[in-house]
């Protein structure tokens, strides 16, 4: 069974928040109000996924491998 058809079935996700760690973002980005990356620790970035969406034209993971690759070349 898929996370997302267990966080649908058994938490009400219009009413409650959820912390979600997983790598399967493609899965779960269709729940998501929020992606926040971290490294080391430390939030390294943090966004409202219709934001990116809406004003970048692309989705949540494509978003976060954006700036692994922006990291990548500093």
């Amino acid at each position: 069974e898929s996370l997302l058809k267990a966080l649908i079935r058994f938490v009400d996700i219009e009413k409650s928040s959820i912390i979600l760690s997983t790598h399967e973002v493609n899965e779960a980005e269709q729940i998501l109000d929020s992606v926040i990356l971290l490294k080391d620790g430390q939030i390294h970035a943090m966004e409202n996924v219709e934001t990116i969406r809406d004003e970048q034209g692309i989705s949540a993971v494509s978003w976060m491998a954006n700036l692994y690759r922006n990291e990548g070349k500093k």
